[in-house]
């Protein structure tokens, strides 16, 4: 018998089956769970919304969704909406199908950035807390403590957190390539990048010229109220990485957006006249499918002015919910926009929870990401769920 395995799971794990996915809910055996989780992020509108699977299905009629020598239309459009929602800095994009290949294509342009200066450079450093890179290039980005990573050589990375950055970077600095950060960091919680480390990557910027990556992957696409995250709170990025909500879980999609800086030094010409040719993601990275999710997912957005309904709707929900969770002293609360983890501990609540209808995989952490559109009524069963489970934690 051959049996599916699934990405940082135990090997023998067996996943739950699902009938079918509609809205907010994951149906099993017939019964609805409502999302906690939004597809991890993913499907932050809901699943099988008709407009948006439509759409898709029409794409799929009229182009080869992967067809990587060709430019269908619909990357007019998606290059149409990002220079209406990015900076006149930002001036190229290169497609890839996950989060972690656009920050895999982010670390490639650092290096070839350097390469092309005539001074290699192969250390990256990486905000502590910033997790995304599938492949063996990014692995042992500050997740060394993961027991799933223990067979991967060590590659040349190193963390830091916000207060010892100077240091960190001043021990390292002949030979960084690049940073990467997360602007809002999951390690051992939620946490903001602080104002002084934004001075100071600022500066390394503009006296160093070392390269920012802003990995935006959990935070971009208006989760935290704005599209990018790392323009709103005042970091200029040489490079935004977008993934997860990006494709709205309809369809596969990240976008690695390059600023002229960089690409002035990638794209110049080699000893023999001409530019090399880009060493990025990989033949089947343009997928059509996703670049129509991707701009239906803004068109939405837009539309519906969802910057301005996630800090007025979502935001407060979250602070709603958080403070009940934090009611029990046995539960470790953390958040920040739309964001909740929680903690809890040596108490299993997951068999509490799925009973209750809320969709939790795991026993002892809660990842919450509210829906955008969620309804008052669902709200209210969250919320009254929560304070039973203090209850029964009591």
């Amino acid at each position: 018998m051959i049996t599916l395995l699934h990405s940082f799971t135990d090997p023998k794990h067996v996943s739950i089956t699902p009938d079918k996915m509609l809205e907010h809910s994951i149906y099993v055996d017939g019964k609805p769970y409502f999302d906690l989780f939004a597809g991890h992020g993913c499907n932050m509108l809901g699943y099988t919304q008709p407009e948006l699977t439509q759409k898709i299905k029409e794409a799929n009629d009229t182009y080869a969704n992967h067809s990587w020598l060709v430019k269908p239309k619909i990357w007019n459009d998606l290059e149409y909406y990002l220079e209406s929602l990015l900076p006149p800095q930002y001036e190229n994009v290169i497609a890839g199908l996950t989060g972690s290949d656009s920050i895999d294509n982010a670390i490639k342009f650092v290096w070839k950035y350097w390469q092309n200066k005539g001074t290699p450079r192969k250390t990256i450093l990486v905000r502590k807390g910033s997790f995304h890179s599938g492949s063996i290039t990014g692995w042992k980005m500050t997740i060394d403590t993961m027991r799933w990573t223990k067979h991967i050589p060590d590659v040349n990375y190193v963390d830091f957190y916000d207060k010892d950055f100077n240091d960190v970077y001043e021990k390292h600095k002949e030979d960084v390539a690049g940073v990467i950060v997360d602007t809002v960091s999951w390690f051992n919680g939620i946490n903001k990048i602080d104002d002084e480390t934004i001075k100071l990557l600022k500066r390394m910027q503009y006296l160093d010229h070392v390269p920012v990556i802003a990995d935006e992957i959990i935070t971009g696409f208006w989760r935290l109220g704005a599209f990018s995250h790392s323009l709103e709170i005042g970091l200029t990025p040489n490079i935004i990485c977008f993934g997860k909500f990006s494709g709205g879980g309809f369809a596969d999609i990240s976008l690695c957006v390059v600023d002229k800086f960089i690409m002035e030094s990638v794209a110049r010409n080699n000893d023999q006249g001409y530019p090399d040719p880009l060493p990025m993601g990989n033949t089947r990275s343009q997928n059509t499918s996703g670049a129509v999710a991707c701009v239906e997912i803004i068109k939405h957005c837009m539309k519906h002015k969802m910057g301005d309904h996630i800090k007025q709707n979502i935001f407060p929900f979250v602070v709603e919910c958080a403070s009940v969770l934090s009611e029990c002293r046995g539960f470790n609360i953390t958040f920040y926009g739309s964001m909740l983890i929680c903690d809890f501990g040596e108490n299993d609540v997951k068999d509490f929870l799925m009973k209750k209808g809320l969709w939790q995989p795991s026993n002892s952490r809660m990842f919450f990401f509210p829906f955008y559109n969620i309804t008052n009524q669902e709200k209210d069963h969250i919320l009254k769920t929560f304070k039973e489970l203090v209850n029964e934690i009591r």
